[in-house]
């Protein structure tokens, strides 16, 4: 039934039930929005898009991320400040368009059900929720991935030109957001180029759109050549070569949950089966789609784990999000296509629902990746005016002073790039990579001291060489630890 009856209406029910399911969406996104800390790289967000945009320009070219989501993160600030709460909800308001868009793509695709059943996976997605409470630039290129995709496929199947602009627009301001929009690009030429390589007008005419795209593209195109890239490839980046566990795992990711993944795979290969090796009444439309959705959600991450295997290590799960998205319509296709039987369409579609949530009620109850605001809190409420506050950097080196300085000196974190480090070195606090820092630090035999470094650290070995430097005329008087954060104060022993 597409429509309810009532006296004098008749109301869609599918465009109810799409409005109950954005409305669950974004309260999922906006629910315990700030009950995490900020990690690392949401709090070098929040600094530098805090600074004038010359500055944020600055950075962002000597980092290894586009400019747009920061460049939007700054008006953001500006407006609506600098609280957690406020800074992450640009993101939630991306993930949450990503809902309506899911939608939009399972029915343009394939039926009005499927972008349903889709649109629910999606805002109920322990990942998409995860990164859409994130200041992270991940929500913004996983909506305008799906604007892009939306323009190229009617494009593709219609090759009505009224699509080319709005896909020219939402994909150069994809590639401006993530660097793994490259990827995007690569695997809709490719299923182009598949589908229509025996049409040579039509080829023609994309290669023609495809080299306006680069000519937009142009000018990041050399700041990655020249810039990003040799920083990825110089020896201190800190991302490994990618194992087969990490690929695993970046599936997992998009599930939710093992059982959830092992489900998915048996919808998609029934329904595999079912279409293409049991002569199951499908088109060809179908059959395109599904070939698009499966290269967009497998093969591109199977493509960038490749690619970081052997030739450049730039394999990260959470640069794949928006290689989750197709999985959720891939499933919502098999769901509405295995059985025709509506009652058992409707349990299989309940039970993935449930066990969604359940993922998600999981996921709300675990700790942040590290709780810099206990640590930075407690330092901040029991420092004494000559006590040093040092910083232990191995790993992300000075970086680490962001999200500890956001919760402990606000004022120095608001600061600008230049007065930053002055900042906090007058109120005694220093970052430190080894011992052989510690001689650059005025009067440190004479006083107490804070000593805040992550856990799980791989070099062990200079850590413990720093502490045994530090107990030397001192005792441990407090050690706390905070979701992966150690916080240890070491007081001096009198002589």
């Amino acid at each position: 039934m597409e429509r309810l009856k009532l006296p004098g209406k008749k109301i869609n029910i599918y465009m109810v039930l799409l409005l109950l399911i954005i409305i669950c969406g974004v309260f999922v996104r906006f629910y315990g929005i700030s009950s995490k800390s900020f990690w690392l790289d949401e709090a070098v967000s929040a600094h530098y898009s805090s600074n004038p945009i010359s500055e944020n320009l600055k950075w962002v070219i000597s980092d290894i991320n586009p400019p747009l989501y920061n460049i939007i993160l700054a008006g953001w600030i500006r407006i609506f400040g600098i609280s957690e709460t406020a800074i992450r909800s640009l993101s939630v308001i991306f993930g949450s368009v990503c809902i309506l868009l899911v939608y939009f793509i399972g029915k343009l695709m394939f039926s009005r059900k499927v972008g349903l059943v889709s649109a629910a996976m999606l805002a109920l997605s322990p990942i998409q929720v995860y990164f859409s409470q994130e200041a992270r630039s991940y929500a913004m290129f996983g909506m305008l991935s799906l604007i892009s995709f939306i323009y190229y496929y009617k494009y593709a199947v219609s090759g009505s030109r009224k699509n080319i602009v709005p896909y020219l627009i939402s994909t150069v301001l994809m590639l401006y957001t993530h660097n793994y929009g490259i990827l995007v690009i690569v695997i809709q030429n490719v299923w182009f180029v598949v589908k229509y390589f025996d049409k040579f007008r039509k080829l023609k005419d994309w290669i023609v759109i495809q080299s306006i795209l680069f000519l937009m593209y142009l000018p990041w195109v050399l700041v990655l050549l020249y810039i990003q890239i040799p920083k990825v490839a110089s020896p201190g980046f800190t991302l490994g070569k990618p194992d087969i566990i990490l690929l695993m795992y970046t599936f997992k990711r998009f599930a939710g949950t093992s059982l959830l993944l092992m489900i998915y795979i048996v919808i998609i290969t029934v329904y595999i089966f079912k279409i293409f090796y049991f002569n199951s009444k499908s088109s060809s439309a179908e059959h395109s789609g599904f070939s698009l959705l499966f290269m967009w959600s497998v093969l591109s991450v199977i493509a960038a784990w490749l690619f970081s295997l052997t030739v450049l290590p730039i394999f990260q799960p959470r640069y794949l999000l928006f290689a989750s998205i197709p999985l959720y319509i891939l499933v919502a296709l098999g769901l509405c296509k295995i059985s025709k039987k509506k009652f058992i369409q409707v349990v299989l579609i309940s039970c993935i629902i449930l066990l969604l949530i359940f993922s998600l009620v999981k996921q709300s109850g675990s700790p942040g990746i590290r709780d810099w605001r206990s640590a930075g809190n407690l330092v901040r409420s029991q420092v004494a005016q000559d006590d040093i506050v040092l910083l232990y950097g191995s790993g992300y080196g000075s970086d680490i002073k962001f999200p500890f300085s956001y919760y402990y000196a606000t004022d120095c974190f608001l600061s600008s790039a230049q007065q930053f480090q002055r900042c906090l070195k007058s109120r005694n606090v220093y970052v430190i990579n080894n011992v052989y820092d510690l001689d650059s630090i005025p009067y440190l035999d004479g006083i107490s001291a804070w000593f805040i470094m992550r856990l799980n650290l791989s070099d062990m070995g200079s850590r413990q060489a720093v502490l045994q430097h530090l107990l030397v005329n001192r005792q441990v008087m407090l050690n706390n630890t905070y979701a992966n954060i150690n916080v240890l104060y070491l007081e001096k022993t009198t002589e």
